[in-house]
């Protein structure tokens, strides 16, 4: 859900129509729509809406939890705790990340998705409309300025760690 109300609200900041938002913009992924849309309002001197820049800095860190998840998967250690790391493909062993993925982490991930997209889904909705989640556009706004739940994990590094 979250790239398809980033990709409706690229649109629209745009200003181009749905289909040719679709024709042009189709695959653009989270990091890029985000950039995008920041670089259109730089473009057109417009001020970076706040709840926003405040969604997309929580939206880079659950992308970039979701690309270590993709990318290097996550194995089990000696105590059986679920671990997500980058060690196999590190250049250095200062860039070796390695951190526990406990359910209470995809817990968080989820909320903050919500909260992310009813924010977003707030700046695309007129005041009458209801959104993907059900929202109208002052309750998008109201959940949209929700605390995050997610907060990166400490890095850790189990003893014999296998994958």
């Amino acid at each position: 859900m979250i790239e398809a109300d980033l990709q409706t609200l690229l649109w629209q900041e745009a200003g181009v129509s749905a289909a040719i938002g679709r024709a042009v913009f189709s695959g653009v992924r989270i990091d890029q729509a985000m950039q995008f849309c920041r670089r259109i309002w730089d473009a057109t001197g417009r001020q970076r809406p706040t709840a926003l820049e405040r969604a997309f800095g929580q939206l880079a860190l659950l992308n970039a939890a979701r690309n270590d998840l993709i990318h290097f998967g996550a194995g089990f250690d000696e105590n059986d705790h679920l671990v997500v790391t980058n060690e196999r493909s590190a250049h250095t062993d200062q860039a070796k990340r390695f951190y526990r993925l406990e359910p209470s982490t995809m817990d968080a991930i989820f909320n903050d998705l919500n909260v992310a997209c009813a924010a977003i889904q707030a700046n695309y909705l007129n005041e009458h409309e209801t959104g993907p989640l059900g929202f109208t556009q002052k309750e998008a706004q109201w959940f949209g300025a929700q605390p995050w739940s997610y907060k990166p994990p400490p890095s850790v590094r189990p003893v014999g760690s296998s994958r």
